[in-house]
């Protein structure tokens, strides 16, 4: 697989809802007691670059609770794919999602999995796509304004 950059804007993610958002590198979230509630936002930029299929992935460290992410398409309200519930760990880990249609995605959402609340530090975001479809992959971020697709 290949890694295509500037696709998840973990920067510009953002608590909702009335979770909180710690300041500084780890982007740490403290999500409310909900089972289910939406908390966290990553912006999604050109998803319709990626095409079709893809692997959403991220590096986190859950400190307490659970939480799980999933693709969402904001203006229709819908999830395009979303993970089971995520446990909290020692160390980080890595968490991929197949997305069968990214075209639609606009963020990426973390969901809060547990009723007593959770702390999640979201470390990395990415897509990647498979090596056949990277060449149009390529091509799309090519004549994207940005210009900014790029493999590893």
């Amino acid at each position: 697989t290949i890694r295509v950059d500037n696709v998840i804007d973990l920067s510009r993610m953002e608590a909702s809802n009335g979770a909180q958002m710690d300041s500084g590198p780890e982007r740490r979230l403290t999500t409310l007691p909900h089972m289910g509630g939406f908390y966290g936002s990553i912006p999604v930029l050109r998803a319709e670059s990626v095409g079709g299929p893809c692997w959403v992935e991220l590096r986190l460290r859950v400190l307490n609770g659970r939480v799980g992410f999933q693709a969402f398409n904001s203006h229709k309200g819908e999830g395009l794919a979303r993970t089971l519930a995520i446990g909290a760990a020692h160390d980080p880990q890595t968490i991929a999602l197949r997305v069968a249609d990214f075209r639609t995605a606009m963020q990426i959402i973390v969901t809060s999995e547990s009723s007593i609340g959770a702390q999640v530090e979201v470390l990395d975001a990415a897509v990647f796509v498979d090596a056949k479809d990277w060449p149009q992959v390529r091509a799309r971020m090519a004549n994207h304004p940005s210009n900014s697709g790029k493999a590893p």
